[in-house]
């Protein structure tokens, strides 16, 4: 969808690399994951200051 656009700023094969990685409903599941993963690590860093 975006890849036409976005190409010029990254590369095509850059681009190409993650339409594949992300057209996978599993990858997608876990970058959510990773996310929430990072988001609680921070808030435990943060109560601990």
């Amino acid at each position: 969808m975006f890849s036409p656009f976005l190409a010029p700023f990254f590369g095509f094969d850059k681009v190409d690399l993650y339409t594949q990685l992300l057209s996978d409903r599993e990858n997608w599941d876990r970058l959510v994951e990773r996310i929430e993963e990072l988001e609680e690590e921070k808030r435990t860093r943060a109560a601990g200051e």
